[in-house]
């Protein structure tokens, strides 16, 4: 996996929060994101990092609100439906 200034964009979503996403530039895959609604802390897409991770405990689960409902809730995971 190979990270450069040319893989990182800004976007605007609503509501005009500016968020900031890191992609692989060779494959392509989404690696993290950061935005003001996160403050300091940069979220990671572990899934698209499932070796690296594998060993780890899932400790929680934010926006559950919006899990798909083919996903049920990890297991002493604590469960937030907002940060």
């Amino acid at each position: 996996m190979y990270v450069d200034k040319q893989s990182i964009c800004d976007i605007r979503s609503l509501p005009f929060i500016q968020v900031t996403r890191t992609f692989c530039t060779v494959c392509g895959s989404s690696i993290s994101h950061k935005s003001a609604a996160f403050g300091d802390a940069t979220a990671v897409q572990t899934g698209n990092l499932h070796h690296y991770f594998k060993d780890l405990k899932v400790s929680a689960e934010f926006f559950t609100k919006n899990r798909w409902s083919a996903f049920g809730p990890i297991s002493g995971a604590l469960q937030k439906e907002t940060m």
